[in-house]
């Protein structure tokens, strides 16, 4: 008995969230169904907010919220362990994230980000629109570059040009690393005075794709 519990929590642990995402037509009722048929129902709280509009399930014991919105899956946030609340999610990270890697860490495996939020009062964040990411970090100084990941927020990708900068100048681009798929380049040189910073992930990024597709 044990041993199908440990089997269907690896299954479990295996979901792709942000492909679950992409689809966009999953609702409360697959949501639950698929945890009954994991046999994780019971590690699992649902908690409503704004009058119902925003519903999370959540498990503080796996890591993971599933935030509704209008009772359709919205975005999914993993934790790092590192809040008081939430333990480590051991699951699947997408683009082979994992929680040592620091802000620094991040910004050099996956580009300029797209948007930078919080400092001063609250956790520095950043936000990658066009892979559907965002990073909390354990620090509210943006001169810290050592900071370990707090969580992770999965959404939508992003397909706006406005999200697309280059992983070297910060200037926005169209073009992709034909490679990994995943950093924006504005130029062959911008692309190869990044390369010594890209060229550890690159190859990684795009096996991760291949087995993904």
């Amino acid at each position: 008995m044990e041993d199908n519990e440990n089997i269907k929590l690896n299954q479990f642990l295996q979901i792709n969230w942000l492909s679950q995402i992409e689809k966009a037509n999953i609702n409360k009722e697959k949501l639950i169904e698929q945890l009954k048929e994991y046999d994780l129902d019971s590690k699992f709280l649902q908690k409503e907010y704004q009058n119902g509009k925003f519903l999370y399930i959540q498990s503080e014991e796996l890591g993971i919220s599933l935030q509704l919105e209008s009772e359709i899956l919205n975005c999914v946030y993993i934790y790092g362990g590192r809040d008081k609340k939430f333990k480590q999610y051991k699951g699947f990270l997408p683009y082979l994230i994992n929680f040592d890697l620091t802000n620094g860490d991040v910004v050099k495996f996956l580009g300029e980000p797209s948007t930078r939020n919080g400092g001063k009062l609250t956790s520095i964040s950043i936000a990658y629109e066009h892979l559907g990411i965002e990073f909390t970090f354990g620090t509210k100084n943006w001169s810290e570059k050592d900071s370990l990941i707090e969580f992770i927020c999965l959404f939508k990708k992003e397909s706006s040009a406005s999200y697309k900068l280059c992983g070297n100048c910060k200037n926005p681009t169209n073009n992709l690393c034909s490679r990994c798929k995943i950093i924006y380049y504005c130029s062959a040189s911008c692309q190869k005075e990044h390369f010594q910073n890209h060229k550890e992930k690159c190859k990684q990024y795009a096996m991760q794709s291949s087995i993904q597709a």
